[in-house]
């Protein structure tokens, strides 16, 4: 694998609310370099770092995203927790394989996150997003106040990615 990104973003990955597209990008970014760090054979220590780099990220993105659906009053909040949920407890076992018991996951752990991101994003999220359009709920205000808020419940987990991007 060349230095060409594994997963490109395409437009028809965007929800249409301007916070959570460029999450999602980060995340596809993070991914990216995930993919790049394995093939390359990096080494265990950066991609460590990648690994919670990406479950901190993820984390916050999760939580911010579940306050909006709750502000919504989604119908399908329970339903989209219970997913994250499920992502999460998947990302650890993973990463529970590779940082507890020294077994790398790589590819299981890349294949999870390929699918995860294809099929949330275009099935769960979109979904999301459309009824939330419908209902005509504004995510002006609340985009300026989940960017603060995204910043801080991520601020000590992205910083920590390798500078080799």
């Amino acid at each position: 694998m060349n230095n060409k990104n594994y997963f490109e973003w395409t437009p028809d990955l965007n929800v249409g609310i301007e916070a959570i597209d460029e999450q999602h990008k980060v995340l596809v970014s993070i991914f990216n370099r995930l993919t790049l760090a394995v093939s390359k054979d990096e080494g265990d220590r950066v991609i460590r770092s990648i690994i919670d780099s990406l479950m901190g990220y993820t984390k916050a993105h999760f939580s911010l995203e579940e306050k909006l659906l709750a502000e919504a009053s989604y119908d399908g909040l329970s339903e989209h927790i219970a997913q994250h949920d499920e992502f999460i407890a998947r990302l650890n076992d993973l990463a529970t394989k590779f940082f507890v018991e020294d077994i790398p996951a790589y590819s299981e752990l890349i294949e999870l996150l390929r699918t995860w991101l294809i099929d949330h994003i275009r099935i769960s999220d979109k979904k999301y997003s459309e009824v939330l359009r419908q209902a005509n709920f504004s995510t002006v205000a609340w985009e300026r106040k989940a960017q603060s808020e995204f910043y801080k419940l991520s601020d000590t987990t992205v910083l920590r990615i390798p500078d080799a991007w």
